[in-house]
Protein backbone atom coordinates (compact mmCIF):
# COMPACT_ATOMS: atom_id res chain seq x y z
CA UNK A 1 0.00 0.00 0.00
CA UNK A 2 1.41 3.73 -1.12
CA UNK A 3 0.48 6.24 1.21
CA UNK A 4 -3.25 7.31 1.94
CA UNK A 5 -4.39 3.66 1.95
CA UNK A 6 -3.98 3.62 -2.05
CA UNK A 7 -2.16 0.83 -3.54
CA UNK A 8 0.52 1.80 -5.93
CA UNK A 9 0.93 2.72 -8.83
CA UNK A 10 -2.90 4.37 -7.96
CA UNK A 11 -2.26 8.44 -8.46
CA UNK A 12 -4.58 10.28 -6.18
CA UNK A 13 -6.58 13.33 -7.26
CA UNK A 14 -8.00 16.30 -5.77
CA UNK A 15 -10.26 16.43 -2.16
CA UNK A 16 -13.42 18.41 -1.74
CA UNK A 17 -11.32 22.03 -2.03
CA UNK A 18 -10.41 21.27 -5.70
CA UNK A 19 -12.78 23.26 -6.93
CA UNK A 20 -11.89 26.41 -5.04
CA UNK A 21 -7.89 25.45 -5.84
CA UNK A 22 -8.78 25.23 -9.67
CA UNK A 23 -10.99 28.78 -9.28
CA UNK A 24 -7.82 30.56 -7.34
CA UNK A 25 -5.76 29.24 -9.94
CA UNK A 26 -7.53 31.12 -12.97
CA UNK A 27 -8.33 34.24 -10.71
CA UNK A 28 -4.71 34.65 -10.50
CA UNK A 29 -3.99 34.43 -14.35
CA UNK A 30 -7.01 36.61 -14.74
CA UNK A 31 -5.64 38.73 -11.93
CA UNK A 32 -2.44 39.26 -13.23
CA UNK A 33 -3.79 40.48 -17.00
CA UNK A 34 -6.27 43.02 -15.54
CA UNK A 35 -3.07 44.79 -13.50
CA UNK A 36 -1.74 44.52 -16.65
CA UNK A 37 -3.82 46.14 -18.69
CA UNK A 38 -5.54 48.91 -16.34
CA UNK A 39 -3.57 48.84 -13.04
CA UNK A 40 -6.34 50.21 -10.32
CA UNK A 41 -8.85 47.37 -11.64
CA UNK A 42 -10.14 44.74 -9.41
CA UNK A 43 -11.42 41.42 -9.57
CA UNK A 44 -13.72 39.31 -7.24
CA UNK A 45 -15.24 35.60 -7.46
CA UNK A 46 -18.61 35.73 -7.76
CA UNK A 47 -21.55 36.37 -9.72
CA UNK A 48 -21.25 39.18 -11.38
CA UNK A 49 -23.71 42.39 -10.14
CA UNK A 50 -25.26 45.80 -10.90
CA UNK A 51 -22.74 48.29 -11.62
CA UNK A 52 -21.07 48.93 -7.54
CA UNK A 53 -18.44 51.06 -7.75
CA UNK A 54 -16.55 53.30 -9.92
CA UNK A 55 -13.63 52.26 -11.76
CA UNK A 56 -12.53 49.05 -13.69
CA UNK A 57 -13.32 45.83 -12.27
CA UNK A 58 -13.96 42.23 -12.83
CA UNK A 59 -16.30 39.39 -11.85
CA UNK A 60 -14.97 35.36 -12.22
CA UNK A 61 -17.65 33.29 -11.59
CA UNK A 62 -18.30 29.52 -11.87
CA UNK A 63 -21.65 29.27 -13.18
CA UNK A 64 -22.26 25.49 -14.03
CA UNK A 65 -20.31 22.39 -13.82
CA UNK A 66 -21.07 19.54 -16.01
CA UNK A 67 -19.91 15.36 -16.26
CA UNK A 68 -16.24 15.15 -18.07
CA UNK A 69 -17.47 13.24 -21.33
CA UNK A 70 -13.79 11.92 -21.62
CA UNK A 71 -13.70 10.27 -18.05
CA UNK A 72 -15.86 6.90 -18.92
CA UNK A 73 -16.33 5.19 -16.04
CA UNK A 74 -14.68 7.83 -13.14
CA UNK A 75 -18.18 9.04 -11.78
CA UNK A 76 -19.07 5.20 -10.98
CA UNK A 77 -18.66 4.40 -7.33
CA UNK A 78 -15.34 1.61 -6.64
CA UNK A 79 -16.06 -1.54 -4.14
CA UNK A 80 -13.68 -3.25 -1.89
CA UNK A 81 -13.69 -7.40 -1.65
CA UNK A 82 -16.65 -8.08 -0.10
CA UNK A 83 -18.36 -5.34 -1.62
CA UNK A 84 -17.56 -2.53 1.17
CA UNK A 85 -17.36 1.25 -0.69
CA UNK A 86 -13.99 1.96 -1.92
CA UNK A 87 -14.68 5.72 -2.72
CA UNK A 88 -15.09 7.37 -5.87
CA UNK A 89 -13.96 9.45 -8.34
CA UNK A 90 -15.93 12.06 -9.79
CA UNK A 91 -14.92 13.62 -12.87
CA UNK A 92 -16.15 17.01 -14.14
CA UNK A 93 -15.53 20.17 -16.42
CA UNK A 94 -16.04 23.70 -14.63
CA UNK A 95 -17.78 26.37 -16.44
CA UNK A 96 -16.69 30.16 -16.01
CA UNK A 97 -17.58 33.49 -16.93
CA UNK A 98 -15.62 36.61 -16.36
CA UNK A 99 -17.32 39.66 -16.93
CA UNK A 100 -16.01 43.25 -17.44
CA UNK A 101 -17.20 46.26 -15.77
CA UNK A 102 -15.99 50.11 -16.71
CA UNK A 103 -17.04 53.32 -16.61
CA UNK A 104 -14.20 54.16 -18.62
CA UNK A 105 -14.86 54.33 -22.60
CA UNK A 106 -13.57 50.77 -24.09
CA UNK A 107 -11.98 49.81 -20.75
CA UNK A 108 -13.69 46.52 -20.30
CA UNK A 109 -12.87 45.77 -23.99
CA UNK A 110 -9.38 46.38 -22.79
CA UNK A 111 -9.24 44.24 -19.91
CA UNK A 112 -11.53 41.23 -22.36
CA UNK A 113 -8.54 41.57 -24.44
CA UNK A 114 -5.46 41.17 -22.09
CA UNK A 115 -7.29 38.15 -20.27
CA UNK A 116 -8.09 36.60 -23.93
CA UNK A 117 -4.42 36.58 -24.06
CA UNK A 118 -3.28 35.53 -20.56
CA UNK A 119 -5.47 32.53 -20.66
CA UNK A 120 -4.33 31.26 -24.15
CA UNK A 121 -1.31 31.35 -23.00
CA UNK A 122 -1.46 29.15 -20.10
CA UNK A 123 -3.84 26.98 -21.66
CA UNK A 124 -3.04 24.28 -18.94
CA UNK A 125 -3.43 24.58 -15.05
CA UNK A 126 -0.33 22.07 -14.07
CA UNK A 127 0.34 20.63 -10.51
CA UNK A 128 2.64 22.96 -9.54
CA UNK A 129 0.40 26.37 -10.44
CA UNK A 130 -2.73 24.57 -8.78
CA UNK A 131 -0.66 23.98 -5.51
CA UNK A 132 1.00 27.56 -5.54
CA UNK A 133 -2.91 28.65 -5.92
CA UNK A 134 -4.24 26.43 -3.27
CA UNK A 135 -1.06 27.30 -0.84
CA UNK A 136 -2.13 30.85 -1.40
CA UNK A 137 -5.78 31.12 -0.87
CA UNK A 138 -5.07 28.49 2.31
CA UNK A 139 -6.64 25.65 0.84
CA UNK A 140 -5.85 21.86 1.12
CA UNK A 141 -5.90 20.64 -2.21
CA UNK A 142 -3.89 17.62 -2.86
CA UNK A 143 -4.03 18.66 -6.52
CA UNK A 144 -0.22 17.51 -7.41
CA UNK A 145 -1.08 14.10 -8.25
CA UNK A 146 -3.68 14.69 -10.31
CA UNK A 147 -3.52 12.36 -13.05
CA UNK A 148 -4.54 14.80 -16.06
CA UNK A 149 -3.52 18.49 -16.39
CA UNK A 150 -6.73 20.47 -16.20
CA UNK A 151 -6.81 22.33 -19.66
CA UNK A 152 -8.20 26.03 -19.64
CA UNK A 153 -10.69 25.94 -22.54
CA UNK A 154 -12.30 29.17 -24.36
CA UNK A 155 -16.26 28.12 -25.37
CA UNK A 156 -18.09 30.49 -27.80
CA UNK A 157 -21.55 30.36 -26.60
CA UNK A 158 -24.51 31.30 -28.74
CA UNK A 159 -26.68 34.64 -28.80
CA UNK A 160 -29.28 32.56 -26.97
CA UNK A 161 -27.33 30.89 -24.35
CA UNK A 162 -25.56 34.38 -23.27
CA UNK A 163 -28.70 36.09 -23.12
CA UNK A 164 -29.96 33.02 -20.76
CA UNK A 165 -27.02 33.68 -18.79
CA UNK A 166 -27.55 37.41 -18.58
CA UNK A 167 -31.19 37.23 -17.76
CA UNK A 168 -30.81 34.51 -15.22
CA UNK A 169 -28.34 36.97 -13.62
CA UNK A 170 -30.87 39.73 -14.02
CA UNK A 171 -28.21 42.25 -15.32
CA UNK A 172 -27.68 44.03 -19.00
CA UNK A 173 -25.23 42.11 -21.18
CA UNK A 174 -21.47 43.50 -20.80
CA UNK A 175 -18.41 42.00 -22.18
CA UNK A 176 -17.06 38.64 -20.99
CA UNK A 177 -15.81 35.10 -21.94
CA UNK A 178 -16.47 32.19 -20.49
CA UNK A 179 -13.73 29.72 -20.42
CA UNK A 180 -14.07 25.73 -18.92
CA UNK A 181 -11.51 23.90 -16.85
CA UNK A 182 -11.08 20.30 -18.23
CA UNK A 183 -11.10 17.23 -16.59
CA UNK A 184 -10.60 18.18 -12.86
CA UNK A 185 -10.82 15.20 -10.69
CA UNK A 186 -12.29 14.84 -7.48
CA UNK A 187 -11.71 11.32 -5.48
CA UNK A 188 -13.84 10.66 -2.81
CA UNK A 189 -13.05 7.48 0.14
CA UNK A 190 -15.30 7.12 2.76
CA UNK A 191 -13.04 5.39 5.36
CA UNK A 192 -11.23 7.38 7.36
Amino acid sequence: MGSGGRNRGERAVGSFSTIAAVTAAIYEIVQAALTEALPASTLRIGAPRAMEQEGSWACLYLHHLSPNASAGEANLPARRRGGAPAGMRVAVDLHYLVAFTAVEPLAAEMMLGKVLIALAARPVLDAGTLEASAHHFSLLAGLSLQSEPIRLIAEYPSAGELAEIWTGLRLPHRPSLQLAASPVLIDYDPTP
